[in-house]
């Protein structure tokens, strides 16, 4: 074989994080895409793209067929802007599995495939041509007449009216499916029966009210089988109950569509629901296509966790929607509030000081008084100066009144204030039980999936959380009872073997502790192998065999946390990619939380996360800065200290203090930050520990002003990501204060520590001086960015790597770089925006640009070199020479001597 075409064997594992990744983005739009059609084919349009260039350049010849037969295909229904026929996205995801087999296989048989995998790849190649052509017809085929009516139906349906419809429906479906859940497992429960069909007749009623035609019909069809279930006449099955599920799937899509959607989601899911219905009615009449109801199945032997049906003497509850955005303009304004009533303070201060003047005033009448009493003045003197005496005593009495009066609202309005903003920060809580019916579906489908009896028991429902937390709380947990269900709990035969029963249970508890957010998962299954997940870490070669030995237990689970990293040498649908623990671990990262692993093998595992009770209050320690207030999340400080002259040491021109016998180093708040540093020198500096326990820093600061609840202000968007800024605030006083972001304050630490910016030039005129040449790469792929870096860094050069683009223009406006290398298509910021960014801008327009994208068309050419780029790579074309010839020929060579 030619070496120009032999696999890169240092990408290889790369390469394979690509492909899983690209993969699974593929499946996952092909399953969920059901109404924004160009942007879900634009999503695997760009999924695949990088599965090709990932491939040209580790150099994987056997997959590339595949990939160019999919990217073909799509580029086709983007043109007809059409989602893939059944048959279609069958054999495309069939197509990414094998993908994904091809990724896993050695060097040997990627370079010289067996019969086997060639007779696959055909068989593939072959089954996607022939589901493209049967697309094809049936996209020219003439609708059946009924069909057409059906479709050709617009629905007219008033916003207002709609949104009441959407909020019945929204509770109607969730009590559905917790009832569903409840008889999943005890099928003699006759209560949630009544309680489904009663929430099938009020989405019937309202769907009809409003004119949905096809929602009435589906409805109307889950409503006769709850009744014909409550009579007796069939008994609902596991499949009959799948069946009820996706119907209730269907409806609850339109809870995330306008009226003015209404008709084009009808018509998109005008077969679906056609076919639903016709599986409903099958089941009512106990015969359908392979759903046979002939006897009642036995009480699951999972023993769930009882669920109460609503009390009839319950007060009912009535909700509105209100949009988050609303939701914040109002706590921004409840802040306002709260500034402006600190004014009625300031005035009945003022009025309380010209009261003193007054008395003043009044003791001088007085002594006049005196004085023209003694020297016998006439009696019109005294009488003026008795007159005057008492208007004044009369304005004194005044002033007192107004004074207690302004007192008294000052301390109502006080209150009210409060309660006023109390409330508002209330109405972003929700309970924990919104997102518990999701975890016991979960738990239903997988451990059906998985062959495991598995139960779920969730306690604390009724426990307050922020909406936000809520929302991103979700993802977090699907990882962690997936991986539960598949990794942690047996099958029931080997419980059974282990003395355990059968069903396996996995626990989550919510609770308030010490002024937060606790949330713990636990599972009763196998647990961790201490001494298999140290021999893992070592096969990985991510620390040394003596280091590992010195790890204790919760260090070595902290690994599970890492990208890319797995305790399953084999893939499934379900795990062995190593990436559902590590996007939990980043997930609450963003939510400012934290969370620790506990596992004892044979017993279970344990994961505790500690979080926020809300992300719109934050509690902080002020500092002062160059007479500027600034403050610290409290929950990413260590601790607070202040320290002597004495107490500093230094090592290598850095100083650093001794804490808990572990060398802390310290930098000063503004030097980070770029402010004036002031140059004062007290007695003792206070000092904020933030950090791990790997790497941990004192920042100096000029003044501590103490703790404080800040109602958070998100900032402008516009502004994009702020360096070292997370939020802002308003103190009670109206004081502006910046909330620092401490996970970038510890990168900029450590850019400054290690001197990334700097260049030392030696003070001897004879003496000459190395420059490094610095690049930045800005790419979404992992494969791209990291075959780039290794070229460039093989030249000499010194690279930085962004993971989209607006993290590309974060770096840029941070670091001083001599170029940039861009894609072109990214998430959040793109080539060209960013392009645009850099040469708009009179301090960054010099950099040179190169852009290096997929898109080889002249077109696509042109557009990025008239948004600015000083040059124009494809990555059909990309090999290591070309690449280093353009970097040489916009900056020259990587070291230069001065």
């Amino acid at each position: 074989m030619n070496d120009n075409n032999k696999i890169n064997l240092s990408m290889l594992d790369l390469f394979r994080s690509e492909v899983s990744i690209q993969t699974d983005a593929i499946r996952s739009t092909l399953l969920e895409c059901d109404t924004d059609t160009l942007s879900c084919l634009k999503k695997i349009e760009k999924a695949i793209n990088a599965l090709k260039a990932a491939t040209n350049l580790v150099k994987v010849d056997i997959a590339y067929p595949i990939i160019d037969s999919l990217q073909k295909i799509i580029n086709k229904l983007i043109t007809s802007e059409s989602l893939p026929h059944e048959s279609l996205n069958n054999s495309l995801i069939n197509s990414t599995f094998l993908l994904d087999h091809i990724s896993e296989l050695n060097a040997d048989l990627l370079s010289d495939p067996n019969r086997e995998l060639s007779s696959k790849i055909e068989s593939t190649l072959s089954e996607l041509t022939s589901s493209t052509e049967l697309t094809t017809e049936e996209n020219q085929t003439t609708l059946l007449p009924e069909t057409d009516q059906q479709n050709s139906e617009s629905l007219s349906i008033d916003p207002g009216m709609f949104a009441l419809f959407v909020t019945e429906l929204d509770n109607s479906i969730s009590n559905i499916n917790d009832n569903l859940l409840l008889i999943d497992n005890n099928s003699d429960n006759s209560i949630p029966l009544e309680a489904m069909m009663r929430a099938a007749h009020s989405v019937k009623g309202a769907a009809r009210m409003i004119g949905f035609d096809p929602i009435v019909e589906l409805s109307h069809a889950l409503e006769d089988v709850f009744v014909a279930s409550q009579k007796h006449e069939i008994s609902l099955s596991r499949e009959n109950i799948d069946c009820i599920f996706n119907s209730t799937d269907l409806l609850f899509q339109i809870t995330d569509i306008s009226s003015s959607d209404a008709s084009e989601w009808s018509s998109l899911n005008h077969s679906e629901i056609k076919s639903l219905i016709s599986m409903l009615h099958s089941i009512k009449n106990n015969n359908s296509n392979g759903i046979l109801l002939t006897e009642k199945p036995q009480a699951a032997s999972i023993q769930a966790r009882p669920l109460h049906a609503p009390s009839a003497n319950k007060v009912k509850q009535n909700f509105i929607r209100v949009d988050s955005q609303r939701i914040n303009n109002l706590i921004n304004l409840a802040g306002e509030l709260s500034v402006s009533s600190n004014w009625i303070q300031d005035h009945a201060s003022s009025i309380s000081n010209i009261k003193r003047y007054h008395s003043d005033l009044l003791s001088q009448i007085e002594k006049l008084r005196s004085h023209i009493y003694d020297n016998s003045q006439s009696t019109v003197e005294i009488s003026l100066i008795n007159n005057i005496q008492r208007k004044a005593e009369n304005l004194r009495d005044k002033l007192t009144d107004q004074i207690i009066n302004i007192n008294s609202f000052d301390k109502r309005n006080s209150e009210l204030t409060w309660l006023i903003s109390h409330e508002v920060i209330s109405s972003r809580m929700r309970p924990f039980r919104e997102n518990s019916q999701a975890y016991k579906r979960l738990v239903r489908d997988a451990s059906h999936a998985l062959g495991k009896q598995v139960s779920i028991i969730i306690e604390g429902e009724d426990t307050q959380v922020d909406r936000d937390i809520l929302e991103k709380l979700d993802a977090p947990l699907n990882h962690i009872i997936r991986n539960a269900i598949d990794h942690g709990i047996e099958t029931s035969e080997q419980r059974k073997l282990l003395g355990k029963p059968e069903s396996g249970n996995i626990t989550i508890s919510a609770f308030h502790h010490a002024g937060r957010l606790r949330l713990q998962v636990k599972d009763d299954g196998c647990g961790i192998d201490i001494d298999q997940l140290r021999e893992k870490i070592l096969s990985k070669k991510l620390i040394s065999a003596d280091m590992a030995n010195m790890l204790s237990k919760s260090e070595l689970l902290d690994f599970l946390f890492l990208p890319a990293f797995s305790t399953r040498d084999k893939v499934t649908e379900y795990s062995g990619r190593g990436v559902g623990l590590d996007i939990v671990h980043t997930a609450l990262q963003e939510i400012r939380g934290n969370l620790v692993v506990d596992s004892e093998f044979g017993q279970g595992m344990s994961i505790s996360m500690d979080l926020p009770l809300s992300l719109s209050v934050l509690r902080c320690l002020l500092v002062s800065l160059n007479s500027e207030l600034y403050a610290f999340p409290l929950t990413s400080i260590n601790s607070i200290l202040y320290i002597n002259q004495k107490q500093i040491s230094v090592l290598d021109d850095k100083q650093y203090i001794t804490v808990d016998n572990q060398p802390v180093g310290l930098i000063h708040c503004s030097q980070v930050l770029e402010l004036n540093i002031t140059e004062n020198h007290p007695s003792e500096v206070p000092v904020i520990i933030i950090g791990d326990y790997s790497s941990s820093f004192g920042i100096v600061v000029d003044s501590l002003i103490g703790e404080k609840s800040l109602a958070l202000r998100t900032l402008d968007p516009r502004l994009g990501k702020i360096k070292d800024i997370s939020a802002a605030a308003v103190t009670d006083d109206g004081d502006p204060v910046l909330i620092l972001d401490t996970d970038d304050l510890l990168q900029s630490i450590h850019d400054i520590v290690s001197d990334k910016k700097l260049h030392k030039v030696s003070s001897d005129s004879t003496t000459s001086s190395l420059s490094y040449k610095h690049v930045l790469i800005v790419d979404d792929s992992l494969t791209v960015r990291e075959i780039e870096k290794n070229l460039l860094q093989s030249r000499g050069y010194i690279v930085d790597l962004a993971v989209d683009g607006a993290d590309g223009w974060n770096s840029i406006r941070s670091h001083n770089y001599d170029l940039v290398i861009t894609d072109v298509d990214m998430p959040r910021m793109n080539g060209i925006e960013l392009i645009s960014l850099i040469k708009n801008d009179s301090a960054l327009r010099n950099i040179p640009v190169m852009m290096v994208s997929y898109k080889d068309r002249p077109e696509d050419k042109q557009k990025g070199l008239e948004a600015g780029a000083d040059y124009y790579l494809t990555k059909s074309s990309f090999h290591d020479e070309t690449l280093l010839n353009a970097v040489t020929d916009l900056i020259g060579e990587a070291i230069t001597r001065n």
